[in-house]
């Protein structure tokens, strides 16, 4: 997780990185995040970015705490939301000891899990679990590992339907991966260059299971396949590819 790239993010996050609020093809989130909501609760959104979830907080949610360790993209958030009156913002490494706000009764973190550190995944998930309410919800988003291998599959099918033959078209287009043997056992794919954490169904219930959660739901959250591939053909359809969305009780 290194915080010069995400400040350097900031100033064109929405060029150089995916929206999850804009490319969520069902809007799962939206749909099950207001089955959780309330306006006598408090909301944080964990790695918020530059503030795609902050209108959908704000308009469910008593109070909403905007949290960043990137002050570029807060600086962003607060130019583009700072005029929602119940949403504040605040610079913050998830990786630390401890976040310093006050617990909240609902979680939104949205592929702030994703850093090749175990450590400091295992950081961001102990400051959820410690800042979340008994009987509080978080709404955990998360690279899908079984996705990126779909996609690998389905870029093999493209190349063959092109007429490559078999032993070209299990090589042909992809990238050259520069990830140790340490990395790719945890689930490791470079997104872009950079080492990204991917997740098995099986492996978040775990986690969740580890950290004291009831999980209420696992779901995907799909997405077009323009997200992995540039003009993807047309006989490319569902099923698409997918993050998980982790729902969970405290």
């Amino acid at each position: 997780m290194d915080k010069s790239y995400w400040n350097r993010m900031g100033k064109n996050y929405r060029d150089e990185i995916f929206s999850v609020s804009e490319s969520d093809k069902c809007k799962v989130i939206e749909k099950h995040l207001k089955k959780f909501s309330g306006r006598n609760k408090i909301a944080a959104d964990f790695g918020c970015g530059i503030g795609g979830f902050l209108p959908m907080l704000s308009e469910n949610f008593k109070k909403v705490y905007a949290i960043d360790f990137s002050l570029s993209c807060l600086h962003k958030a607060k130019s583009l939301y700072g005029h929602l009156d119940n949403v504040s913002f605040h610079c913050a490494d998830l990786t630390a000891p401890k976040v310093p706000l006050p617990k909240v009764d609902f979680i939104l973190c949205v592929n702030a899990v994703i850093t090749s550190s175990l450590t400091k995944r295992t950081g961001i998930l102990k400051n959820i679990a410690a800042q979340l309410k008994k009987d509080g919800h978080l709404f955990l988003v998360v690279p899908s590992l079984e996705s990126i291998l779909f996609a690998n599959f389905r870029l093999i099918d493209w190349n063959l339907r092109d007429g490559m033959l078999p032993a070209a078209a299990v090589v042909g287009d992809f990238d050259k991966s520069t990830l140790s043997p340490v990395q790719v056992h945890q689930g490791i794919i470079e997104i872009d260059h950079v080492p990204t954490k991917h997740y098995l169904k099986e492996e978040l219930t775990a986690i969740m299971e580890d950290l004291n959660f009831k999980i209420r739901l696992i779901a995907k959250v799909e997405y077009g396949w323009d997200v992995e591939f540039n003009s993807p053909p047309a006989w490319m359809k569902a099923p698409y590819p997918w993050d998980w969305l982790v729902v969970a009780k405290k």
